[in-house]
C-alpha cells in the first residue's frame, strides 16, 4: 500500500473568533494537508493514476525508462534516455492551494530545475534541484489546477519522492465530476466492463452513450456492477446531488475501441514489423489471442516466449516472468523493433500464467539457421558440434559448423569459450542492426565436446608485413588428431608453404588462403585468410623549405625507406624548372614560395607515397620588412610599415579628407612581410626619427603623421613637423603602442570601420599595432656541384656556412698559367660585403646568413663581382688591355678560370658570380686559361664555357658536353654561354 495522510487543523485565531461572533454555523478557514509518499514503482509511462484519492497525471516527454530508487523514489527517464520536461498535475483539490512541498532529486549530473503553478499562477521562483533528494516548498493564494513542472538540460534521471498540499476548503457548491475505469483509451478484444467512480460523497452518476442526448438527473443511472460494452463506444457521465443541494458537475467522458485481436505470435510478429515502430517511447498497443505460449528463457529484464514455432523478445524493468511459464488467453501488449528486431515492452489483459517445467531447445544446424533464421529468431535453440572459430572478444565471437559460421554474443563478459574448440551451445537467435546473432545468456549454455577431436589454426585470419613481417608470430595449427598434414596456399604469388612441414614463405603483396587437411581424411581441414601487405612507405624533403636566389640552381632531394625508390619531382607553372629526375631546381625571376612533389610510385613491396615542400625563390636585391618586438630595436631614421597583425592589415596613405588612414591587406610569413610598397592599394613606408625630446616623428611621402588638436579620433598628415606630429613608442604585450602628443590617444586599426584612426588606449580593442623594419634579405644560396669549385659574390656580409672555404685570387703566373688563390674565409667567418670569392667544398646547395660587418672587402683581389659590370650588362674593369676569365672546364676537362669570350673580351656577367680580369700589356703574351693554385677537377662549376672555342657549346650542369643544339634534348638543365637554360 502507498502512505497517505489526510490531515484536519483548526486555526486557533480562527476558532476564537467563532467563539466571540457567536453567530456563523458554518466552518470556515478549515485546512487540510494531502501528502502521498511514492515507496515502490508508481509510474511506468505516461498517464494518470490516483494516489490516495486524488488523480495525478504524469507526462514527461523524451523518458525511455521507468524506475524506482528506495532513497530517492520514482525514477522518470534516465542517461541515455532523459526526460525533457515532467509536468505533473491534478484537478482535484477544492479550495485554496495554499503550498506544495514536492521532495525531488536528480541523478549525479542533473542539471534541471523545478517550479509550481497553482491556476496558471506561479508559487515562488524555479528553483534548481540538486542530486540530494530534497523538500522544496512552493507557497502562494490561488485556486484551480495545480501543475508541477520540472525542466530538463542534462543526460540525467530525475526522481520524485513526496507530494504534499496544504489547503484551505470551502463550502462546496458543486458534485465532482465521475471517472472511468479502465482509462480512456484502452482497447479491447470482445468485450470490456467498465466502471465508474465520484468523489462526491451520496452523489449519483448518470450517463449516455447517445453523443447527442443531454445529460441531466433524469439520465440513465452508471450501473454499480460496471457498464459491459462490445462495440467501440464513448460513455460520457455527470455526477448529480440527489438531493439537490449541489449542482451538477461538469461532464467526463472516455472512449474505448475494439480491435480485431491477432491471432497468435506469428500475426503479432508480423504487425509489428509491419508497423516499424523504432521508439520504446512510441511503442504500439495490441491485442492478441495467446494459445500455450512458453516462456523459454529468462535472463535480467529479458524474456523470451514461443508459441507454435514463433519466439518474440520481452523486455521490461519489472520483469516477473519463470522459465517454462505457459501463458493462455487475450492479451494487450505493446511492441516495437529494437534495432531490427520485433520486442515487447508489456504484456496485460485478460489472461491467465501458470508454471510449467523446463524447456528443450530446439536442435538447429547452423546450415539451418543461416537458411531459415525467421524460423527460429528468438526461439530457444541448441547447435551441437560447433567449432569455435573466433572467441569472445568484447563479448563477440563466432562459430562455424560445415562450412557456416553464425555470429555469437555473450550476455556478459563473465561468459567465455575457447578458440578451436568443439562445443554444443544453447542460446536465442536475433537480430543487432544488420547482424543475426545467436545470443548466449549463461556459460552452462557452452559445453565443450570432450570426445571431439581439435584440427585448426590459432586464428581464422592474420596480416603480414612483406619485408619486416614476423613469420613467427603467424597462426599455427592444433591438432590432436594422429597422422600427416598437408598443407597448401591458394595463391603461390602471395605465399608459398611447405606441403608437409608448414613452413611459411612470403612471396608478394595480397591476400591467400592457408589450408591444412588431415592427410589420412581429406574431410578434416581447416583454413585461415593470410594478408600480406606492403610496406608503407616513407617519403620526405631532406629540408621542409629552401631559399634560393633569383637564377640560381639548387638540388632537393627526398628520401625514402624504399631502397629502391624511384622518385620524381615536380612542380607547379611558372618560370622556374625542376628537373624531374634528380630534384635540380631552377629558379627564374619570380619571387615567392613555390611548392615542389616528391612522387614515389608504388612497387611490388612498398606502396606508393608523395612529399612536398617550400622554395622561396627570393630577389636578391629585394627588401624586406622583419618584426620589431622591442624598443630598443627601433633604430633612429630607419624605415618602418605599421601593421595590424591581428588582422592581416597594413597602414598605407591617409586619407586626408576623410582624417583616417587607409588600410590595405598584407600577409606576413614568418614574421617576414616582403612585397612591394609606397603604391595605391599597398602599405606605406613610415620613416622614424627621434625628435630630441625623447618622442618621435613619423613620416611617409605625404608628409608627418599628425593628430588634429582637440578631436578625439582624426589622423591627418602635415607638411611641416609641429608638435601634433610628436609621437613616444612604447611596448605593451609584445604589440606597439604609438601615443600621440595631442590628446595622449594611440594609433590603432578599426576593424569596422576598416581604417586606422586614434582611439582611447584603454580600449584594448583597438590596441593591435606591430611595427615591421626594413631589411635587406636575411639569407642568400650557392650551389657547387661535383667539381667542388665555385664563385660568388654579393653586396652583404654573409657568414661562410660548414664544409666550405672561400679565398680571393691574390696572383696570376702568366708562364706557368697559376693562380695563386688565398682562402681567407673558413667555415664560421664573416665575408665583407661586395667580396668576389673562389668558393672550395663538397658538393651541395648552401644557405648562407647575411649579417652586418664593418670590415671591408680586402685589396688585391683579382676576382670582380657586379660593381664591374658596364650599362650594357658586360664586363668592365679600367686599365690598358683587360682579358676576362670566368671558372669553367677547358677542352682537357680542368676545372680553371678561361676566358668567357674570344681573346678574352668581355662577357655578359652572371648575377653573384665572380670573375678575373687581368691587365696584360702585351697582348701575344695573354694566357687563355688559369688552373686553380694545383687544385684540378673532372667535373664542370656553374656558368661553364670551354676556354678557346668561339662557339656556344651546350653543357649539362654536371660538365657533360651536350652538343650545338638544345633541339631533341632530354628535358632538363642546361648551361649556354654562361647561362642556365631549362628545356621543357
Amino acid at each position: 500500500m502507498k502512505n497517505f495522510t489526510h490531515k484536519k487543523r483548526n486555526g486557533l485565531a480562527l476558532w476564537l473568533l467563532t467563539l466571540m461572533c457567536l453567530a456563523s454555523v458554518n466552518v470556515w478557514g478549515q485546512e487540510t494537508v494531502y501528502s502521498y509518499e511514492l515507496k515502490q514503482k508508481t509510474w511506468y509511462n505516461d498517464g494518470s493514476l490516483e494516489l490516495a484519492g486524488i488523480n495525478w497525471s504524469l507526462d514527461a516527454p523524451g523518458a525511455g525508462y521507468w524506475g524506482y530508487d528506495g532513497t530517492k523514489g520514482q525514477q522518470i527517464g534516465s542517461g541515455g534516455n532523459p526526460a525533457t520536461s515532467i509536468n505533473l498535475s491534478t484537478e482535484d483539490f477544492k479550495g485554496t492551494i495554499k503550498s506544495v512541498v514536492i521532495e525531488t532529486s536528480g541523478a549525479s549530473k542533473i542539471n534541471a530545475t523545478i517550479q509550481v503553478k497553482v491556476g496558471n499562477v506561479g508559487y515562488g521562483d524555479e528553483t534548481k534541484i540538486t542530486k540530494t533528494n530534497t523538500p522544496y516548498k512552493f507557497d502562494g493564494q490561488s485556486s484551480g489546477k495545480v501543475e508541477v513542472i520540472w525542466t530538463n538540460t542534462s543526460d540525467a534521471a530525475i526522481y520524485l519522492k513526496k507530494i504534499t498540499v496544504t489547503y484551505e476548503e470551502g463550502a462546496a457548491t458543486q458534485c465532482i465530476a465521475p471517472t472511468f475505469s479502465p482509462a480512456s483509451g484502452t482497447s479491447f478484444a470482445n468485450t470490456l466492463t467498465v466502471t465508474a467512480s465520484t468523489a462526491t460523497e451520496g452523489g449519483k452518476i448518470v450517463y449516455t452513450t447517445d453523443p447527442e442526448a443531454t445529460l441531466d438527473a433524469n439520465s440513465p443511472e452508471f450501473p454499480s456492477e460496471g457498464l459491459t460494452i462490445d462495440a467501440t463506444t464513448t460513455i460520457r457521465a455527470i455526477t448529480v446531488d440527489p438531493n439537490g443541494a449541489l449542482e451538477n458537475s461538469s461532464e467526463a467522458s472516455a472512449t474505448y475501441t475494439k480491435i480485431d485481436a491477432l491471432n497468435g505470435l506469428a500475426e503479432l510478429r508480423t504487425k509489428i514489423r509491419e508497423d516499424n515502430v523504432t521508439s520504446q517511447k512510441d511503442a504500439k498497443e495490441y491485442i492478441v489471442s495467446l494459445n500455450n505460449a512458453v516462456v523459454t528463457k529468462v535472463s535480467g529484464n529479458k524474456a523470451f516466449i514461443e508459441e507454435n514455432g514463433t519466439g518474440i523478445q520481452y523486455f521490461n524493468y519489472d520483469n516477473s516472468f519463470k522459465e517454462g511459464q505457459v501463458i493462455n488467453g487475450t492479451a494487450t501488449v505493446k511492441g516495437f523493433m529494437y534495432s531490427n528486431w520485433a520486442e515487447l515492452t508489456s504484456i496485460e489483459g485478460d489472461i491467465t500464467i501458470t508454471d510449467g517445467g523446463a524447456v528443450a531447445p530446439t536442435e538447429v544446424t547452423l546450415e539451418e539457421l543461416t537458411n531459415n533464421y525467421d524460423k527460429y529468431e528468438s526461439r530457444l535453440v541448441k547447435v551441437t558440434a560447433a567449432e569455435v572459430t573466433s572467441a569472445f572478444n568484447i563479448q563477440n565471437g563466432e562459430i562455424s559448423q560445415n562450412g557456416f559460421k553464425f555470429a555469437v554474443r555473450a550476455n556478459d563478459e563473465s561468459i567465455s569459450m575457447t578458440l578451436g574448440e568443439t562445443i554444443d551451445i544453447i542460446g536465442v537467435p536475433g537480430i543487432y542492426f544488420d547482424t543475426k546473432q545467436l545470443n548466449v545468456f549463461s556459460q552452462d549454455d557452452i559445453t565443450k565436446d570432450e570426445n571431439a577431436k581439435t584440427f585448426s589454426w590459432t586464428a581464422t585470419s592474420a596480416e603480414i608485413d612483406i619485408n619486416s613481417g614476423d613469420i613467427t608470430a603467424l597462426p599455427t595449427l592444433t591438432n590432436t588428431y594422429e597422422g600427416a598434414v598437408n598443407y597448401d596456399s591458394s595463391n603461390k604469388g602471395v605465399a608459398t608453404i611447405g606441403e608437409t612441414d608448414g613452413q611459411i614463405t612470403i612471396v608478394g603483396a595480397g591476400t591467400t588462403t592457408i589450408t591444412a587437411t588431415l592427410a589420412s581424411d581429406p574431410e578434416v581441414k581447416s583454413s585461415y585468410e593470410l594478408t600480406v601487405n606492403k610496406t608503407t612507405a616513407t617519403l620526405e624533403f631532406e629540408q621542409s623549405s629552401y631559399t634560393v636566389n633569383f637564377d640560381e640552381i639548387i638540388t632537393l632531394k627526398a628520401v625514402s625507406n624504399n631502397p629502391d625508390a624511384q622518385i620524381t619531382y615536380s612542380t607547379t607553372d611558372g618560370d622556374w624548372y625542376i628537373d624531374e629526375k634528380s630534384g635540380e631546381f631552377l629558379a627564374g625571376t619570380t619571387a615567392g614560395k613555390v611548392t615542389v612533389t616528391a612522387t614515389m610510385a608504388e612497387s611490388d613491396k612498398y606502396t606508393g607515397a608523395t612529399a612536398t615542400c617550400t622554395v622561396n625563390i627570393v630577389d636578391p636585391n629585394q627588401q624586406v620588412y622583419k618584426k620589431v618586438t622591442s624598443q630598443e630595436d627601433i633604430t633612429d631614421g630607419d624605415t618602418y610599415l605599421i601593421i595590424s597583425e591581428e588582422y592581416n592589415k597594413a597602414l598605407s596613405e591617409i586619407n586626408v579628407s576623410d582624417t583616417r588612414g587607409i588600410a590595405v591587406d598584407v600577409t606576413i610569413a614568418d614574421d617576414i612581410y616582403s612585397n612591394q610598397t609606397n603604391a595605391e592599394g599597398l602599405p606605406y613606408e613610415y620613416t622614424i626619427s627621434t625628435t630630441g625630446d625623447g618622442r618621435y616623428s613619423i613620416k611617409n611621402t605625404q608628409g608627418y603623421l599628425a593628430i588634429i588638436k582637440g578631436d578625439k579620433t582624426n589622423l591627418t598628415v602635415s607638411e611641416t613637423e609641429t608638435e601634433n606630429c610628436h609621437w613616444t613608442i612604447t611596448y605593451q604585450d609584445g604589440k606597439v603602442l604609438l601615443k600621440g602628443n595631442a590628446g595622449g590617444r594611440i594609433l590603432g586599426y578599426n576593424s569596422s570601420a576598416n581604417c586606422f584612426r586614434y582611439y582611447d588606449e584603454n580600449t584594448s580593442t583597438y590596441n593591435n599595432i606591430t611595427l615591421y623594419k626594413k631589411v635587406t634579405s636575411t639569407t642568400g644560396s650557392f650551389s657547387i656541384t661535383d667539381a667542388g669549385f665555385a664563385t660568388y659574390y654579393t653586396d652583404k656580409a654573409f657568414v661562410m656556412p660548414e664544409n666550405v672555404q672561400g679565398g680571393i685570387v691574390t696572383k696570376a703566373n702568366k708562364e706557368t698559367n697559376q693562380l695563386t688563390i688565398s682562402y681567407n674565409y673558413q667555415p664560421g667567418t664573416v665575408v665583407p660585403a661586395k667580396t668576389p670569392i673562389v668558393l672550395k667544398g663538397e658538393k651541395g646547395d648552401y644557405t648562407i646568413n647575411y649579417t652586418t660587418s664593418e670590415e671591408t672587402a680586402p685589396a688585391g683581389n683579382m676576382l670582380y663581382g657586379a660593381e664591374n659590370v658596364d650599362a650594357d650588362g658586360m664586363t668592365f674593369v679600367k686599365g690598358t688591355n683587360v682579358k676576362y676569365y670566368k671558372l669553367a672546364l677547358g677542352n682537357d676537362g680542368k676545372c680553371g678560370f678561361y676566358w668567357g669570350a674570344t681573346d678574352g673580351a668581355a662577357f655578359e656577367y652572371t648575377a653573384n658570380r665572380a670573375f678575373l680580369a687581368i691587365d696584360i700589356t702585351d697582348a701575344s703574351q695573354a694566357p687563355a686559361s688559369f688552373s686553380l693554385d694545383g687544385d684540378g677537377s673532372t667535373t664542370a662549376i656553374n656558368g661553364i664555357m670551354n676556354g678557346n672555342d668561339d662557339s656556344q657549346k651546350i653543357y649539362t650542369v654536371t660538365g657533360v658536353y651536350a652538343g650545338k643544339s638544345l633541339n631533341n634534348l632530354p628535358k632538363g638543365i642546361y648551361i649556354v654561354g654562361g647561362k642556365k637554360v631549362a628545356v621543357k
